[in-house]
């Protein structure tokens, strides 16, 4: 049976949940159980990603509303595990403390993702009474397991969390609460999407990248985005570009939402003639140039 199994054809129109029961549920018969084929077939597994990664969706239609950073974001900060000094270097002291996970860290990804989530998939109602803490955490699980890069829904099919007016206003409320039903932050270094970080974009993919977030942006949605400068990481980050703040014929700046601190806004910048990237100086990060790639548009990413 697995000798007589020597092609497959494939649609037009490959869409990603075909592409997962393709790669990962038959390459093996293609294989044909050789060693060699098998190698290959699980390296285009590794490199998948890469076939993903550039495809950009517009939006159909423009957002509701736009992401407010004051609203649409959490009362509680992804806080680091290493200490920085005043130039934004690790120190090389470790806050033990933090290592051992007697606090909130490793989630930036993590609070990214759920901050639009939040955005997309929750409606709030300010008059009606509160939850108890069981049943919010309830509802806080059931939205985290919406996948974050489908469409915004309706108002009426949205979940609701009643007695608070928003995102900023309810875990600021129960940050414990949040904290532990949003998601775990150590899944996300097993993500299929990081085996590209091994590979440097190209400044033509920045400048697309720089395009399609502008694209969402112009039609009111923010983007998830990975902020690293493998293989020095020196930053290796996840944040939530949600505005343009102004742009000349040389740079562009966006404002970003960094999970690492929540009370205000930090500055992405384009550089229009090097095609690059950069991100602001921070207490974690020294500021400068950086490589950034755009996370959860699909499962790829």
């Amino acid at each position: 049976m697995l000798n007589s199994l020597k092609t497959i054809s494939l649609p037009r129109s490959l869409n990603p949940t075909f592409a997962i029961d393709l790669f990962y549920s038959k390459i093996y018969l293609i294989s044909e159980c050789s060693a060699v084929k098998i190698r290959f077939s699980l390296l285009l597994i590794g490199f998948l990603p890469l076939f993903f990664a550039c495809v950009h969706t517009p939006p159909e239609q423009p957002a509701e509303r736009h992401f407010n950073f004051r609203q649409d974001t959490f009362g509680f900060s992804n806080e680091t595990v290493w200490t920085y000094d005043a130039q934004g270097n690790p120190s090389s002291q470790r806050d033990h403390s933090k290592a051992k996970g007697e606090h909130y860290s490793r989630r930036c990804f993590v609070v990214s993702r759920g901050a639009v989530q939040f955005w997309k998939f929750a409606r709030f109602e300010p008059k009606a009474p509160p939850l108890s803490e069981i049943l919010l955490a309830k509802r806080i699980r059931e939205l985290a397991h919406i996948d974050v890069w489908k469409k915004p829904l309706p108002q009426e099919k949205r979940i609701i969390f009643p007695g608070y007016a928003n995102l900023r206003a309810i875990s600021s409320a129960h940050p414990k609460v949040f904290q532990e039903n949003m998601g775990l932050g150590w899944p996300v270094y097993c993500r299929l999407a990081n085996m590209p970080m091994i590979l440097p974009p190209t400044r033509a993919g920045q400048a697309d990248l720089y395009q399609q977030i502008l694209t969402d942006l112009k039609w009111g949605y923010p983007t998830i985005a990975w902020l690293v400068d493998f293989p020095k990481l020196k930053i290796n980050h996840a944040v939530t570009i949600y505005a343009l703040e102004n742009r000349t014929e040389k740079q562009t700046i966006f404002l970003v939402y960094d999970p690492n601190d929540h009370l205000t806004p930090k500055r992405l910048f384009y550089d229009h003639e090097q095609k690059t990237f950069s991100f602001q100086k921070t207490f974690y990060y020294k500021g400068g140039e950086l490589d950034l790639r755009p996370l959860y548009r699909s499962p790829f990413q």
